[in-house]
């Protein structure tokens, strides 16, 4: 996915050869590894839903449950990177960074993950739409590692995932029958409100 041997993009702009992205591919494999092992776990120690005989109530449960941990460490990576790497944003074109890159590679493990479990899952029609957001965002990916170029771009989508934390959350204690006057469901739906507004905040920030 990602090369450090081209030394010129698309526009013929010299890179930093000094950065090494010999371990992406190995921090895309990991992540991978990291929630199919989440996943398993989910799988031997399912919790009782809703309806204990949907297989598609099991797998999207699992499903939401991994989405909250990739959007706590996606989403909470893209805003250290960006607002440690002020140069990033500075010149959101060209500048690059290898954590950033490592950030990319930990989603893509996640992205590829969530295509296979769906898939082998048995809901993928059901989830068409969620495969082809996918396939979409690893697409843009490659094309940022492959050019080296809007590396900020993308830690933009991925600071999106802060505001996912919590409408997957929703779904996961909807999934455990969890009442929306509880107060776990309504600190939830406060959080998703208030991660929103300040996503928004710290994004209009940085973009200035």
């Amino acid at each position: 996915m990602f090369s450090g041997t081209r030394n010129m993009t698309l526009y013929d702009r010299v890179l930093d050869v000094n950065i090494d992205f010999g371990d992406t591919h190995t921090t895309s494999v990991l992540a991978f590894a990291l929630f199919y092992s989440i996943d398993y776990v989910f799988r031997t120690f399912q919790p009782e839903i809703k309806d204990v005989q949907s297989t598609y109530a099991l797998t999207r449960f699992r499903n939401y449950s991994i989405s909250v941990i990739h959007a706590v460490i996606s989403g909470l990576s893209s805003l250290i990177c960006l607002c440690a790497y002020p140069d990033l944003v500075y010149n959101i074109i060209e500048s690059e960074n290898v954590f950033a890159y490592h950030i990319m590679g930990f989603a893509t493990g996640y992205f590829v993950h969530d295509i296979y479990h769906n898939i082998c899952g048995g809901v993928g029609l059901r989830s068409l739409e969620i495969i082809l957001h996918h396939i979409t965002v690893l697409t843009c990916f490659f094309v940022v590692s492959s050019y080296r170029i809007l590396v900020c771009y993308a830690l933009f989508g991925l600071l999106m995932e802060l505001n996912s934390i919590f409408l997957h959350a929703r779904q996961v204690l909807i999934f455990l029958n969890i009442a929306p006057r509880s107060l776990a469901y309504r600190v939830n739906a406060v959080a998703n409100i208030s991660a929103y507004q300040i996503d928004d905040f710290v994004s209009s920030l940085i973009r200035d």
